[in-house]
């Protein structure tokens, strides 16, 4: 499949996920991938680096629909009044749900499971609930 994105650098992590989306990839909404120079402006914003793997999938991508929107990875900033990864943990703690403070989330399935990772690197998807 000619032009499907790719890490700038090989994630060992990822290489299997990579490959199942791009057998996929009819099932997924891609946009370009970020810059750079936008990445190190949301860690600035957050104050941390991001996990190598959660980086890759920015590089990738600069937000993405996967499963025909089943499963979402925000973009790195919000449009207009919408979340981005720089704000959508944030909001989420303001709005009542659980999300420990060394929590990034990144993203969904449009219902109550979320994607998050701790600053430590490893990748979680779990439903967490507001109070």
């Amino acid at each position: 499949m000619d032009g499907f994105p790719r890490p700038r650098a090989a994630i060992r992590e990822l290489e299997l996920v990579v490959r199942a989306w791009e057998l996929s990839a009819s099932l997924h909404k891609w946009t370009e991938g970020a810059a750079d120079e936008a990445i190190d402006q949301a860690e600035q914003i957050l104050g941390k680096r991001f996990p190598p793997p959660l980086g890759a999938i920015y590089e990738m991508s600069y937000g993405i629909e996967l499963l025909n929107g089943n499963l979402q990875i925000e973009p790195l900033f919000p449009a207009d009044e919408e979340t981005g990864l720089v704000n959508l943990s944030g909001k989420l703690r303001e709005w009542g749900w659980p999300i420990p403070a060394e929590a990034l989330v990144f993203g969904g399935d449009g219902s109550d499971s979320l994607l998050r990772c701790g600053f430590h690197g490893r990748v979680l998807m779990r439903r967490i609930c507001p109070s």
